[in-house]
C-alpha cells in the first residue's frame, strides 16, 4: 500500500517555487510514496516541469475550479496513501530522509490518526523554528498555522471530519483546523522540523468577509461566548486592513 500521498495544489505561481517543491518531494528515500499535482491552470511550463522528474508515481490532475480548498479537496479524492500531507509550491522537505522518519514514528506509536510536527518560518528577514498543536483554546482565540505543511494525517479522518472543502470562501483551513480539534481523534505531536518554505506573501484579500467567516466558524465550532471575546479582542486586524483598502482604492483613482 502507498504511504504517503503528498498533495501540491497548484494555481498561478512562480515555476521555480514548484521546482523546488517538487525535488524534495521525489528525492525522498526508502518509503512508498505517489505525488498529487492538482493544477488550476494547466500550462505547457508546469508540464514540462513535471517531464523533467520522469517519474511514474507523479500525478497530475486538471480541475476548472481555482479555488484553494476545491484543488486540495480534489487531491483529497484521488489520493491511494494510506496517510495525505499537503504542501503549497515554495514548501520544501529539509531532508531527503523525512517521509521515512515520519513513516517510522508512525509504526512506533500504533498508526496515529493525525501527527503534528513543526516547521521553519522566515518573517521580516528572521528565520524561527515553530510548533503548532492542535490547540483548542488558540483556535478559540482566532490563532491558527498559515500552512498544512506540518500535518500528516490519515485519509479515514474524513469520515469523522467531514471533507475538507467547506462552505467558507476564504476561512477553510481555519474551519478544517477546528474540526480536527473537535474530532476527538487520536493526535500525536512529534517535535521534529521536516519543511522550510519561501512562499510568497499572503495578505487578507478581503478583510470584512474574512472576518465574518471568523465570526461565523468560532461561533459554530467553539460558541457565541468565544465569538464575542473575538470578535472585541482580534477583529481590529479585519477592520482596519478594510479602511486601508479603501482608502488606497480612494487616493489611487484617477480624475
Amino acid at each position: 500500500m502507498t504511504r504517503f500521498s503528498i498533495i501540491i495544489p497548484v494555481r498561478k505561481i512562480p515555476m521555480p517555487l514548484l521546482v523546488a517543491t517538487l525535488e524534495t518531494v521525489h528525492q525522498q528515500k526508502d518509503v512508498s510514496h505517489e505525488i498529487i499535482l492538482i493544477e488550476a491552470h494547466q500550462s505547457l511550463e508546469i508540464q514540462q516541469v513535471i517531464d523533467r522528474f520522469e517519474a511514474d508515481h507523479i500525478k497530475s490532475i486538471q480541475s476548472e475550479n481555482d479555488h484553494l480548498d476545491f484543488l486540495i479537496q480534489k487531491g483529497i479524492d484521488s489520493a491511494k496513501g494510506e496517510y495525505i500531507n499537503i504542501l503549497r509550491p515554495g514548501e520544501y522537505y529539509l531532508s531527503n530522509y523525512a517521509l521515512k522518519t515520519v513513516s517510522e514514528f508512525i509504526e512506533a506509536n500504533d498508526d496515529p490518526q493525525v501527527i503534528v510536527s513543526g516547521r521553519i518560518e522566515h518573517r521580516n528577514n528572521k528565520q524561527s523554528v515553530l510548533f503548532h498543536p492542535l490547540d483548542i483554546p488558540s483556535l478559540k482565540s482566532g490563532s491558527y498555522p498559515p500552512t498544512l505543511e506540518h500535518i500528516w494525517f490519515k485519509k479515514t479522518i474524513f469520515e469523522k471530519t467531514g471533507q475538507y472543502l467547506s462552505e467558507y470562501k476564504y476561512k477553510g483551513k481555519f474551519d478544517f483546523y477546528c474540526r480536527l480539534a473537535n474530532a476527538n481523534l487520536r493526535t500525536l505531536s512529534f517535535r521534529r522540523v521536516f519543511t522550510d518554505s519561501h512562499r510568497l506573501k499572503t495578505t487578507l484579500k478581503n478583510p470584512l468577509a474574512e472576518g465574518s467567516e471568523m465570526l461565523r466558524i468560532i461561533t459554530s465550532r467553539f460558541g457565541a461566548l468565544c465569538a464575542f471575546r473575538w470578535w472585541f479582542t482580534h477583529n481590529q486586524k479585519y477592520f482596519l486592513q478594510a479602511l486601508l483598502q479603501v482608502l488606497k482604492k480612494a487616493f489611487s483613482r484617477q480624475p
